[in-house]
């Protein structure tokens, strides 16, 4: 969690930061993006060659 999350808030008691944190959690979670390992894989080529044998 970022410190801008809970910025600019006081608490009174330690339900209110309970609180506090799942509603940033749940923020977060909503835009997050999974993140993959490497390398892009490659767009599929659209043109390949086919060969077709006729008799």
């Amino acid at each position: 969690m970022t410190a801008s999350a809970l910025a600019g808030t006081s608490f009174a008691d330690p339900d209110e930061i309970d609180h506090a944190t799942r509603v940033a959690t749940a923020q977060l979670n909503a835009r997050a993006r999974p993140w993959i390992w490497g390398r892009l894989q490659p767009t599929p080529r659209s043109y390949r060659r086919h060969f077709v044998y006729t008799l």
